[in-house]
């Protein structure tokens, strides 16, 4: 189960999850980060309380990503628990980040 919290201040959305990411509710996240795009400029992502993701999930975290890149929207992860964060590493979502996003100022 997944729950979400989603804040616009600006042109930032700070959306905040709590539970987890699989295969029955990957669609609905992705979903939800790519609403507000015609809005918005930065998305950030409070992983604080998210407990798993598996490869669906990261897939599409990894779509919307590229999605917030190719529309010029700065992606943003933020308090990565250790064990996403070790996910998020061996799979290669900080690289991803890094190559979209390098040439950014």
């Amino acid at each position: 189960m997944l729950n979400s919290k989603v804040q616009i201040s600006g042109v930032t959305k700070l959306v905040s999850l709590e539970g987890r990411i699989d295969m029955s509710n990957a669609e609905e996240f992705e979903k939800l980060l790519l609403s507000d795009m015609d809005r918005i400029q930065n998305i950030e992502l409070d992983l604080s309380n998210l407990t798993f993701i598996d490869s669906t999930g990261v897939g599409h975290l990894v779509s919307v990503i590229k999605k917030c890149k190719q529309n010029n929207i700065l992606f943003k992860l933020s308090n990565v628990t250790e064990g996403i964060e070790q996910i998020l590493e061996i799979i290669g979502v900080y690289d991803i980040l890094k190559l979209l996003y390098s040439s950014e100022a």
